[in-house]
């Protein structure tokens, strides 16, 4: 990863960044979720992360693509 600010970041440390917004992001979420559909908890989500994950690294953002490599995780709200 690159930034603008911190120029290089390692993998493992980008790994390590993206993991703990996205449990902050989803601590947030499950503490009151927007609806009971899972569609809009999962918008939901991805806002709260792209919030967590920009103030952790400024500039960064969530897409909507995932890798093809990707295991899916259910979460049980």
């Amino acid at each position: 990863m690159e930034t603008k600010d911190v120029a290089w970041m390692s993998e493992p440390l980008t790994q390590r960044i993206a993991a703990d917004c996205a449990n902050k992001a989803l601590r947030d979420v499950i503490a009151a979720p927007a609806s009971p559909l899972p569609g809009l908890v999962c918008t939901q989500f991805i806002d709260t992360f792209n919030v967590v994950l920009d103030r952790a690294v400024p500039g960064s953002r969530v897409t909507a693509w995932c890798e093809k490599k990707t295991k899916p995780f259910p979460v049980e709200l």
